[in-house]
């Protein structure tokens, strides 16, 4: 099996049936920041012209689904749409006060605070901007971003320049998202696509 995922990965698929794999699978798990809604002609020609060497399409939503199938032109017989899930065991478990103090957060506060990799199309920039109006009003608020990724350097000077630098926490890369997302009181998704 060869399972290509995005635009960055369509080249896999007529080498996968060079090679006479077996079976091919594409998802399409998002868009980039660069074709946000999904228009670009010469992208959607390519993605269907690769459609009859595909076995199967995935997708992580009905949008997306729905945009293979009726603008790029895709059979609908050949997606299916998986939805990204939340375990609600692992993320409803840790208490708000426990995981701030295991961040070094503050315990009273207000939290905002997101969980993404740090990219262009995830828009954390956009968060801090968004941000640093909402401190005008609650000076006491926090923003905290969790992931890592090319950003990251921009996030922070974004930050310096709005005077938010002491008012928003980038953590890295973490293995307790858990623990970050009980100590947040509101969660963002500033995602373009």
């Amino acid at each position: 099996i060869v399972h290509s995922r995005n635009w960055p990965a369509v080249d896999a698929i007529p080498a996968a049936r060079v090679a006479r794999v077996p079976l091919v699978v594409h998802g399409e798990h998002g868009r980039e920041v660069a074709d946000p809604d999904g228009r670009n002609r010469r992208r959607n020609r390519i993605r269907r012209a690769l459609a009859p060497l595909v076995h199967q399409f995935v997708t992580v939503s009905t949008d997306l689904r729905r945009w293979l199938t009726e603008d790029v032109g895709v059979p609908a017989g050949k997606v299916t749409a998986i939805h990204n899930g939340v375990d609600f065991s692992r993320f409803g478990r840790a208490g708000r006060l426990e995981s701030r103090v295991r961040l070094s957060l503050p315990g009273e506060a207000p939290i905002v605070g997101t969980v993404g990799r740090l990219d262009p199309v995830k828009d954390q920039a956009g968060l801090i901007r968004a941000f640093s109006r909402v401190r005008a009003q609650h000076p006491e608020a926090l923003l905290v971003v969790a992931g890592d990724g090319p950003c990251r350097g921009d996030l922070e000077r974004a930050a310096i320049e709005l005077g938010q630098r002491d008012h928003v926490r980038l953590l890295g890369n973490r293995d307790d998202i858990p623990a970050v997302m009980a100590a947040l009181d509101v969660f963002a998704l500033p995602s373009i696509a």
